[in-house]
């Protein structure tokens, strides 16, 4: 190689187009994958030596400048080693970006020694963003109007042991757990060859998936985690990285930010299910989370102020299958903005790990910024009975008053009217019902903390069966004591009362104490329900005989005085201080407005019940509907809707009755606890299941449709619109078989094989390593699941248009 002063003289008479890596200041001339080489070496990461040639030098080959060639030639004299071989890469300006990766669309040459085989390599990789290839996926993904503009690197090669790539986050999921996937030899097999990678899984400091491999190779792929975390912290975005290993050292070969995270979503009903368990009507669904999420977002703006003022209140929950879940992106939203790590939103969506890099609740500086906001919210916290006295004083005149509405003589527009004046009265107490609920949940971990600190299990039950204050306002109290009453009578009349109708109970036992009290408890407890935040059951004060039942039958815990003793003795040598003093007692006092509050908010949501069935009662005398409880398979909208103009009852019925069928035929199904999108599967009915194939899911999604065994391109005109792909592995050139395939299955690959990357820039479901893919005849009729990584053989009676790839959920959201 020549000296730096013929180099210098060299360049004062021509023109530079080859840079070292480190003496590039702008992307806007070498690519973003150039760039990102750059950045990796600054920043102290171990990289091939390397060179670029930036744009100009293509922009002079595609005006046809012949002088182009030879000056490059010279110049390269001056940097390349004729002993050592290098590959040549690609590195446009619209590769790597945040949008779209182009992986793969762009040539690459491995193993060129000498300057005139590093030349022709250049023009190569030139001439393949002129191809059909890259043209095509920058008009069907990328949509830049820009043009192609092609720089590249000239890279010296390594001769690995081993190679891969590492993903920081996972990017079907958006998870918080690190991918790594590992061929022998060369990275390059990852993507083009018909290779099954080894994989690792690692989270929060844990293996939660590991090949067997030998320690000294275990040892590289940790360094390879933890230099690939350091990397993302730099960068500031998730990044997926190639690498490659000598056996020796670790090199970086590319980094780019994973492409597929921007609108991932992350729903949870750890939480949700707890609020609104079971499956839920329209109507309710429509009420309900207004109500709730209005009180949430309120909550929201007190901690962080404005930014929360943009949360769509109705983006905070969604219905799968008419069951409820938590958006955890939005929480991961609030996490971020409070400085506290996003990934907390994974411990409450309920997914686990025992890692010692579990995160935690830290504040940082960006919290110290809502500190104010925060500690004004603690001191109203801190005081908060005094503003609970007040709500249940006023809200309940407020609900006495909306309960002693005859309903009967109430128009449809009137009952309307009185449905958005509870609107705004539950939302108020829904405000009051989360905030107790969170205190009585603080209190009682702080008292079973000291408890477990002296190896005293004390759960919420005990505390709970020894406060006093619980008495007049929880109903087993009271329906305990009814119990005993109940016993005391006589053989015969408890044996009559066991058989006879209500009515008559309430008349040949009239002056028996047991039935003054029972109507009192009724008259008290009347508005209670199943769920309380479903008001399409019925309430207690409309099914008397089976609270007569449920009175008869019970059986109260028998382990209250053993508590009582207990706690005595606990109180008397555990809680002496003024401070732990004050905790018990806000604990068993919050247990109680826990209770009191929640009673008066299930009284108040329950009248909105009233009010419906009365404008179902006049829709079902008009004909609108047939009958009664078709109203709750409708939502509020619609009912507002049909009130308007009653023209839109044709609709409606058609809708709601779908929605009785389905929700009858999902009755049964078991959901998971955590859903990635907005989309989930349609149950497939297991005796219309042949066979099952299982493999790794590399883009999500679900599709049903014909499968097309593919083993080369020239089997392309077989594929029609819908198919669904099976393929021993993928190359390049087999781009344009995903331009009518719905989904695709490979028997070999990985994250980053060729077909994973395409099928996740597509959108379309792909699994890959799915033992006896191709042996699958043409036009089976399969289900591939990329959520679960499964693929279900059907039968041949099974009918196409069973399939739904989205539930129908969405004509009431």
């Amino acid at each position: 190689m020549s000296n730096s002063k013929n180099l210098k003289r060299f360049y004062s008479n021509h023109r530079k187009f080859i840079f070292k890596l480190e003496d590039v200041n702008n992307k806007n001339n070498i690519g973003n994958k150039a760039f990102n080489l750059k950045f990796l070496k600054k920043k102290g990461f171990h990289i091939p030596k390397s060179y670029v040639c930036d744009f100009a030098a293509f922009e002079l080959y595609k005006q046809g400048n012949n002088q182009i060639l030879s000056d490059l030639k010279q110049e390269l004299e001056y940097y390349i080693d004729e002993n050592l071989s290098y590959s040549i890469r690609s590195s446009a300006n619209l590769e790597d970006v945040s949008a779209k990766s182009f992986a793969g669309q762009f040539q690459t040459v491995l193993n060129q020694n000498g300057v005139n085989n590093i030349v022709e390599s250049i023009v190569e990789i030139w001439n393949s963003s002129a191809g059909d290839k890259p043209q095509a996926y920058n008009k069907q993904f990328s949509q830049n109007t820009d043009q192609i503009k092609m720089g590249v690197i000239i890279q010296e090669m390594i001769y690995p042991e081993f190679s891969g790539v590492v993903f920081t986050r996972n990017p079907l999921t958006g998870l918080n757990e690190i991918i790594v996937e590992s061929v022998e030899g060369l990275g390059d097999n990852l993507v083009q060859a018909g290779i099954t990678p080894e994989r690792w899984v690692y989270k929060w400091g844990d293996w939660i998936e590991s090949p067997k491999v030998d320690e000294s190779k275990l040892k590289i792929i940790s360094k390879i985690v933890s230099e690939s975390i350091k990397i993302a912290k730099i960068y500031g975005e998730p990044v997926d990285l190639e690498w490659t290993y000598d056996a020796k050292d670790i090199y970086w070969l590319q980094l780019r930010e994973i492409t597929t995270l921007r609108n991932n979503k992350l729903y949870s009903n750890k939480l949700s299910r707890e609020f609104l368990p079971g499956m839920i009507k329209p109507l309710i669904w429509s009420v309900n989370i207004p109500v709730v999420n209005t009180s949430w977002k309120h909550i929201f703006e007190e901690l962080i102020g404005s930014p929360a003022k943009n949360i769509d209140i109705n983006n905070l929950a969604h219905p799968f299958y008419y069951r409820a879940y938590f958006n955890m992106k939005i929480m991961g939203d609030i996490f971020e903005l409070l400085g506290m790590p996003r990934d907390l939103l994974e411990t409450l969506a309920g997914i686990d790990s025992e890692g010692k890099d579990k995160p935690s609740f830290k504040p940082s500086g960006r919290t110290m910024y809502f500190l104010p906001r925060i500690l004004l919210f603690c001191l109203k916290l801190n005081s908060f009975s005094k503003y609970i006295g007040k709500f249940l004083k006023s809200h309940k005149k407020e609900y006495d008053l909306v309960n002693k509405i005859d309903v009967d003589i109430l128009s449809e527009e009137i009952c309307v009217e009185f449905i958005h004046k509870l609107f705004e009265l539950n939302t108020q107490a829904s405000y009051f019902v989360i905030i107790t609920q969170l205190l009585n949940s603080f209190y009682s971990k702080l008292v079973k903390s000291k408890l477990n600190k002296n190896n005293i299990e004390f759960g919420d039950t005990g505390l709970t069966l020894i406060n006093k204050r619980l008495e007049s306002t929880d109903p087993r109290s009271q329906i305990s004591k009814l119990n005993n009453e109940f016993k005391n009578l006589k053989i015969s009349e408890k044996e009559d009362i066991n058989k006879i109708e209500y009515e008559v109970f309430l008349k040949r036992y009239a002056d028996y104490k047991f039935t003054r009290d029972f109507k009192k408890f009724i008259l008290k407890f009347g508005f209670l329900r199943d769920s309380g935040n479903d008001f399409s059951q019925p309430s207690w004060s409309e099914t008397p005989q089976l609270m007569l039942k449920m009175v008869i039958d019970y059986k109260g815990p028998k382990l209250k005085r053993a508590y009582e003793e207990r706690f005595r003795i606990v109180k008397k040598y555990l809680f002496k201080s003024s401070y732990s003093k004050m905790i018990l007692k806000r604990a068993i006092k919050y247990l109680d407005y826990r209770q009191t509050v929640t009673n008066l908010y299930s009284y108040g949501y329950g009248l909105f019940r009233m009010f419906f069935l009365r404008i179902s009662d006049l829709f079902v005398k008009k004909g609108l509907i047939k009958d009664r409880d078709d109203i709750f398979y409708m939502t509020f909208d619609e009912v507002k809707k049909v009130i308007e103009n009653n023209e839109e009852a044709l609709n409606v019925r058609n809708r709601l009755s779908k929605r009785k069928i389905e929700m009858i035929a999902y009755r049964d199904l078991q959901l998971p606890e955590i859903i990635y999108g907005e989309v989930l599967p349609k149950p497939i009915d297991n005796a219309k299941i042949v066979n099952e194939l299982q493999g790794v899911p590399t883009s999500k999604g679900f599709y049903i449709g014909p499968v097309k065994v593919v083993k080369g391109i020239m089997d392309m005109k077989k594929i029609k619109d819908g198919d669904i792909i099976a393929i021993p592995y993928s190359d390049v050139s087999w781009t344009p078989l995903f331009a009518k395939a719905k989904a695709v299955i490979s028997e070999s690959g990985g994250i980053l094989s060729h077909c994973s990357i395409v099928a996740r820039e597509y959108n379309i479901p792909a699994i890959v390593s799915v033992i006896g893919a191709t042996f699958l005849k043409d036009n089976t009729l399969i289900a591939v699941d990329a959520f679960k990584g499964k693929i279900s053989i059907l039968k041949k009676t099974y009918k196409l248009e069973e399939k739904e790839d989205e539930i129908e959920l969405s004509t009431f959201i």
